[in-house]
């Protein structure tokens, strides 16, 4: 679709500069007559790590987990100021990254878990610090410096666990009965499970209140 959407865009005079060209992103610049905006095309895998959640507000959603790991996916292939301070926010309120890059593996483009932690280095590190002041929501506590060093250390926790853990779990998520994603030291065990991404059928969304085919009636 993006690829279809440029050509459409320069045949209407318009100039596009691909800045970002991966599985599941694609960012450009789009200008004309001296003005010009930043446009991304957005998809997501159907392999998801977790059932998808009926959510009485919004109908139905991803799995919290499984956000987690697509936020990895996004901080490790674009550059924006916002993913790096939703890493930071993760670990400090939902679980440690180690064990959500070694389940992004799993997913294209399928870096390498020492290669997505690279890239969330590089990447978040050289974001400009009136790039992340931009940030809207950011806590009054958080500053450029600050935001740096928390990623630092949260990737230096994220290796430190990568480099211990047993291989065959790169390309799987480690939960607890919670569905929290969990570091561990071995196969499945009390306390935890593993999880493999599985292809699930495409879901149109739709009103909490409207009639649809994964909504189970009421009482059931």
């Amino acid at each position: 679709m993006a690829t279809r959407d440029i050509e459409e865009l320069k045949r209407h005079g318009f100039e596009v500069a691909i800045d970002v060209f991966i599985y599941g992103c694609v960012e450009a610049s789009v200008g004309k007559d001296g003005e010009a905006t930043l446009i991304q095309w957005m998809s997501e895998a159907r392999q998801r790590f977790m059932p998808l959640v009926n959510d009485p507000q919004w109908g139905i959603r991803l799995h919290q987990a499984d956000l987690a790991v697509n936020k990895v996916l996004a901080a490790s292939t674009r550059r924006k100021a916002r993913d790096y301070v939703d890493l930071i926010q993760i670990e400090e309120n939902f679980c440690p990254l180690g064990p959500i890059i070694m389940a992004a593996s799993g997913k294209p483009p399928h870096f390498s878990p020492v290669r997505i932690i690279d890239e969330i280095r590089h990447k978040g590190l050289s974001i400009a610090s009136e790039d992340y002041q931009s940030v809207r929501g950011l806590p009054k506590e958080y500053n450029p410096a600050s935001i740096r060093e928390n990623l630092e250390q949260s990737l230096r926790r994220a290796e430190i666990y990568i480099r211990f853990a047993p291989a065959d779990l790169v390309g799987l998520l480690a939960v607890n009965a919670d569905g929290r994603p969990v570091e561990i030291d071995g196969s499945e065990g009390p306390g935890h499970e593993i999880r493999r991404a599985s292809t699930q059928p495409d879901v149109m969304p739709a009103f909490a209140n409207e009639a649809s085919p994964w909504l189970k009636p009421r009482g059931e």
